[in-house]
């Protein structure tokens, strides 16, 4: 009698290899409900951002003590700043292109001077690391819209990690108004 206890659990735990608890690969996403998760591709000033990171929908999410999720505007010199962060996910993209005018899509190009910090600088952070090494990457801009002060347009970006992995941020989109 004293072993049907130690039975009945050692059935419970071989039955639930299957539920979600102990499934490794749990983690599995459906790129179609990914990509539904982002808000639509706009050029009116919605003040929206998103994009895939690794097939997993990345749209920002405010801190507790109200630090910005989302900013993005063009300055005065034709300056474009772009930064989203998701405190759940620990996620922050960083986009700064230098003049704007001037720029040709291709962020592979983009360069900073490392004494001056000047330059185009694009980087992406998750759980404290920065990644800023391009193996690819383009962002186009919806041109039409900057004399609304609307700064709107796609990207996508890979970064290579320095352990050589790569992070895919893929069907990236913004609209802001500043």
């Amino acid at each position: 009698m004293k072993k049907f206890p130690l039975y009945f659990l050692l059935l419970l735990v071989l039955s639930c290899q299957s539920c979600q608890l102990f499934d490794k690969d749990g983690d599995t996403l459906d790129p179609q409900q990914e990509l539904a998760k982002l808000p639509p591709v706009t050029a009116t000033g919605e003040n929206t951002f998103g994009c895939l990171v690794n097939g997993k929908a990345f749209l920002p999410v405010q801190g507790f003590l109200g630090a910005n999720a989302l900013d993005g505007y063009v300055n005065l010199d034709n300056n474009l700043y772009l930064t989203a962060s998701n405190i759940e996910l620990d996620y922050k993209l960083t986009i700064i292109i230098q003049n704007i005018e001037e720029f040709s899509g291709d962020l592979t190009k983009s360069t900073t001077n490392i004494k001056t910090g000047a330059g185009d600088r694009i980087s992406f952070t998750a759980n404290g690391t920065v990644t800023r090494e391009i193996v690819s990457g383009n962002l186009e801009l919806i041109e039409e819209v900057i004399e609304q002060n609307i700064i709107a347009g796609t990207f996508n970006i890979t970064f290579k990690k320095e352990d050589g992995s790569l992070i895919e941020i893929t069907e990236g989109r913004f609209d802001f108004k500043y």
